[in-house]
């Protein structure tokens, strides 16, 4: 099947945080397709709270050379010092409307922001899959979508190995 992806990179950071792991990003995607599939278009979202993080420029510069499209967005303290940014409306855009030749879509994110955007997309007879922690799955978006994989039970075959 003719795929594309679409990972919320915020989300993903947080929960590999909560359970002490790191992500292989070459793996990860490989993990939770299908013999049949073939990437299409892939699309990392992230927040951007210093522009002169070295780390992190290095790694979304790492995501663009190894296929992935970045989108990011600055993150904005407000008043109470809680951080967002909000690329969940850019993702769940991009979800609904850059649906062109491809048969499914592979929502990597558990954020109930991206149950209508399943919705729409399986109305128009795509494919929706979603992968996501199950502790941080909203239940509307595993209801909207045709296949939810479960990255706890998968975790080994996409964590990097420290050295």
């Amino acid at each position: 099947m003719k795929t594309a992806v679409f990972l919320d990179g915020n989300y993903l950071f947080y929960c590999a945080k909560d359970i002490d792991i790191t992500i292989d990003y070459d793996n990860l995607v490989d993990s939770l397709l299908g013999n049949n599939d073939e990437v299409l278009f892939a699309k990392f979202y992230t927040g951007i709270e210093d522009p002169c993080n070295e780390n992190q420029q290095r790694f979304l510069k790492w995501m663009n050379h190894n296929g992935y499209r970045v989108g990011t967005k600055p993150i904005k303290i407000n008043p109470e010092g809680v951080k967002s940014c909000n690329l969940r409306s850019n993702m769940s855009a991009d979800i609904c409307f850059t649906h062109g030749s491809w048969d499914k879509v592979l929502i990597i994110g558990g954020d109930e922001d991206f149950a209508y955007a399943a919705k729409r997309v399986r109305g128009i007879g795509k494919r929706v899959e979603v992968a996501a922690f199950q502790a941080s799955l909203s239940s509307r978006l595993k209801f909207e979508c045709d296949k939810f994989i479960p990255l706890d039970e998968m975790a080994i075959m996409f964590t990097k190995a420290i050295s």
